[in-house]
């Protein structure tokens, strides 16, 4: 059951909408934290939810606070790929 803290290879297959030979190389090469007992594999949702949150692709607006402006080919880039500005701060928009 998903609501379980604990996943099984199929319930994070199922939880992440992957197909099942990314997965297995993704838990292989230990991309994703996860434990084997034997020939099962048993996944933290937590650690894979902390996982999921390191691999965005687009900063935040709080990705960059702080940070140098963005380089112009970079902000022409993102404009390209289908948004004008940074995603906004959850909860500020």
């Amino acid at each position: 059951m998903l609501s379980d803290r604990w996943l099984t290879f199929r319930e994070l297959m199922a939880y992440l909408k992957i197909g099942r030979s990314k997965l297995y190389k993704l838990l292989q090469e230990g991309t994703i934290p996860a434990s084997r007992i034997g020939k099962s594999w048993r996944i933290d949702r937590e650690e894979v939810d902390a996982w999921m949150k390191t691999q965005r692709a687009i900063p935040t607006r709080d990705d960059l606070e702080g940070e140098p402006p963005l380089e112009p080919e970079v902000l022409e880039l993102h404009s390209k790929a289908g948004s004008a500005s940074l995603p906004a701060k959850p909860g500020t928009e």
